[in-house]
């Protein structure tokens, strides 16, 4: 799954697929993402810090988790300026990640501690959430700003479980926090809760979990500078299909130098292009321009015969997708470019081939957050973030202008 795509899925409620274990109906973030858009800190609050939640699987056997680990690496929080500049203000290969194990529903603000071990990569390896418990994490020190220059806050992380057998759920949140150093105080006057995320299920493969204040229209218009890593870089199995032909085709049959005709790539699976627009390169020089295809097994691109050309002796060298996002029918997306395609003539047949690095390992390190730019920011201008929340929250409210208390929870002290 693209960049985008997961932080927007994980930002939708109507998304949401899992849920957590000891956590009643009724609180609002059990159901998933609960955040309201364009939520800001009060006027003279000055700090914010991300966090994340890991629960058992609601209705799985608390048993199958006994002997898993979560890894959480490259935990980030971003805050979005009234100028429109991202400032990233919690970062974990400076700021290591604390946590307990706290009871399931927050009552009574109990917990025990867990067991952390910091990696070398800086990643940190933590113990499994108890029956009737979770792990509940967040960086050491709060993040700081400017009181009343803070428009929103976006929060990453990198997670994994150790355990192909663990059942286990994630989620992001924020909260907003009046000082760096400000104490809790019961009806969470000095730490409104920003929301959190949907539930995303762990596994043994690193996976970019998201958490943002900022609607998608925002996000479009103005992005963050550093956008976490997708998931486990792609194999080769999982790049774009195969072009199984290239076929010419006009109604006058071979062209002559400046006439314009059609080349169709047949594939050997459908494709998607989300966004961008391809280019098929030619021998001539000339680049034929995408015209359509896309949902069907071939792509098809208009060219023009260059001078001293013909269709007879026309190469085409390979298709460059210049930043498009091409997805497959089984989901896989690369931006990639293709190349392989090198036979003359009316019909060109040829593969494509594509390289890339081949997925990490259990024992690697996470994807860094900064090695990904996303491509695909304006294909969510239109979408919406739907979800409305119920009663109950973690340490929050929904924020300072909608606070929800009817079932005020200890705060576990970010």
């Amino acid at each position: 799954m693209a960049v985008l795509d997961a932080a927007i899925t994980q930002n939708t409620r109507a998304d949401n697929q899992y849920f957590p274990d000891g956590v009643p109906t009724s609180y609002s973030w059990y159901g998933g993402s609960d955040t309201t858009f364009g939520n800001t800190p009060p006027s003279t609050f000055s700090a914010v810090t991300g966090w994340g939640l890991v629960y058992p699987e609601a209705g799985v056997a608390t048993s199958v988790n006994a002997n898993a680990q979560v890894q959480i690496g490259d935990f980030t929080t971003f805050v979005l300026l009234k100028s429109g500049q991202w400032v990233e203000v919690q970062g974990q290969s400076t700021d290591q990640i604390a946590g307990a194990h706290y009871v399931a529903d927050f009552s009574g603000n109990s917990s025990v501690p867990w067991q952390e071990t910091t990696n070398s990569d800086g990643s940190a390896t933590v113990d499994s959430p108890q029956s009737g418990y979770n792990d509940h994490f967040y960086p050491s020190t709060r993040g700081t700003f400017a009181p009343g220059s803070v428009v929103g806050v976006f929060v990453e992380a990198n997670m994994r479980t150790t355990s192909a057998s663990a059942e286990l759920v994630a989620s992001l949140g924020a909260d907003w926090w009046a000082s760096p150093t400000a104490q809790y105080v019961n009806g969470f006057a000095n730490n409104p809760g920003v929301g959190s995320s949907n539930w995303v299920k762990l596994t043994t493969q690193w996976q970019t979990l998201y958490f943002s204040s900022i609607s998608p229209q925002q996000l479009a218009a103005d992005p963050p500078p550093l956008i976490g890593a997708s998931t486990t870089p792609p194999t080769t199995s999982s790049l774009l299909p195969a072009v199984t032909s290239v076929l010419e085709s006009s109604s006058t049959g071979i062209l002559a130098a400046g006439q314009t005709g059609t080349l169709t790539l047949n594939l050997n699976e459908p494709v998607t292009v989300k966004n961008g627009t391809p280019t098929l390169t030619l021998n001539d020089g000339g680049t034929a321009t995408y015209a359509g295809g896309s949902g069907t097994d071939a792509l098809t691109f208009n060219y023009k015969v260059a001078s001293g050309q013909t269709t007879s002796s026309l190469t085409a060298t390979g298709v460059n997708l210049n930043g498009a996002a091409v997805t497959d029918a089984s989901g896989n997306t690369t931006n990639l470019p293709l190349t392989g395609l090198a036979q003359t003539g009316p019909q060109i047949t040829g593969a494509s081939t594509a390289t890339t690095t081949p997925p990490p390992s259990s024992n690697q390190s996470p994807p860094h957050l900064h090695d990904a730019w996303c491509a695909l920011w304006q294909q969510y201008m239109a979408a919406g973030l739907g979800g409305e929340g119920e009663s109950g929250q973690i340490a929050t409210g929904r924020g300072q202008n909608q606070p929800k208390h009817e079932a005020l929870l200890a705060n576990p002290h970010h």
